[in-house]
């Protein structure tokens, strides 16, 4: 159950090494319209001590599901790069007359940015080369972490997960509608700062309706803001 009559329903992060910014994207949960509301988002580094932390206030907030964005400049963090992982904590307090309402369930992240230069790919200010190894049953053992382990061993700094459209949608009896990756795989990599890509979900059964019909639409996108 959510925290009544208002609460965090869920939380995203952004990082931006070109901006020196970090966003956090809320989804604030109502049961009416509220207003003097505040998020506080307190960072916290490996060793657990706060490594930095700002306050918003939020805009008025309407009955049901909110998305706010609220961001700070944060000019010196420790940056996660390709085999030198570092994963901070967030956590996320919503307030209203310096009265705590809800805080929303602790994560790790690393402060990284990708993008491209016409062929280049960029990381944090660098190019960067991935070198791309595919993370299956058949290739490397299992997609654990002891097929992450083995996949660096021969000098592998990145992998993929198999893009199967059978993931998603279809119902089959070996893959759930909604797959959930393996958590261990996931920390493992990001503490290593070995690189993962997860497929986006498939519209291989879906067709143009994924485009023509707005309640298959509003469903695809909410798969994807999930993933």
């Amino acid at each position: 159950s959510r925290p009544r009559p208002e609460g965090i329903a869920s939380v995203v992060v952004e990082t931006s090494w070109r901006k020196k910014e970090i966003a956090f994207d809320l989804e604030i949960d109502a049961d009416t319209p509220v207003a003097g509301l505040s998020a506080l988002t307190t960072v916290l580094n490996e060793e657990g001590a706060k490594a930095f932390s700002f306050e918003s206030r939020l805009p008025d907030i309407a009955a049901g599901h909110t998305q706010v964005r609220v961001a700070s400049t944060w000019k010196d963090p420790q940056l996660w790069e390709l085999d030198g992982g570092y994963l901070y904590t967030a956590e996320v307090q919503l307030l209203r007359d310096n009265t705590l309402l809800d805080t929303a369930q602790p994560f790790q992240f690393g402060f990284r940015e990708i993008w491209t230069e016409g062929r280049k790919l960029m990381m944090n200010g660098h190019e960067t080369h991935w070198r791309l190894a595919f993370l299956h049953n058949s290739s490397f053992g299992d997609a654990s972490p002891k097929g992450l382990a083995f996949a660096r061993l021969l000098g592998y700094n990145a992998g993929y997960i198999q893009d199967h459209p059978e993931n998603w949608w279809r119902g089959c009896g070996w893959a759930p509608e909604t797959p959930l990756f393996n958590p261990d795989l996931l920390r493992a990599a990001d503490r290593a700062g070995f690189a993962i890509m997860l497929p986006a979900p498939s519209v291989c059964h879906l067709g143009t309706a994924v485009f023509e019909d707005a309640a298959v639409r509003k469903d695809f996108e909410r798969e994807m803001d999930l993933h």
